[in-house]
């Protein structure tokens, strides 16, 4: 399955929350900035910060359950 994501989108974070390694590829039809963030990262900043950690939450659970 192909997804096109756009500016302020993410994608690869399901291997974050789901702690499995990205199985899948991503390609840039334009000029593109992308950051990777690191688990142990990740998981800094959500300990700072409750409120982007109960947006991830949601996140994770539409793309899990719709």
């Amino acid at each position: 399955e192909m997804a096109v994501v756009g500016p302020g989108d993410l994608f690869g974070e399901m291997a974050l929350i789901r702690d499995e390694a990205r199985v899948a590829s991503a390609g840039a039809v334009e000029a593109s900035r992308i950051f990777r963030l690191v688990d142990s990262d990740l998981r800094a900043i959500v300990e700072r910060n409750a409120e982007l950690g109960a947006h991830l939450k949601r996140l994770a659970q539409r793309r899990l359950y719709g």
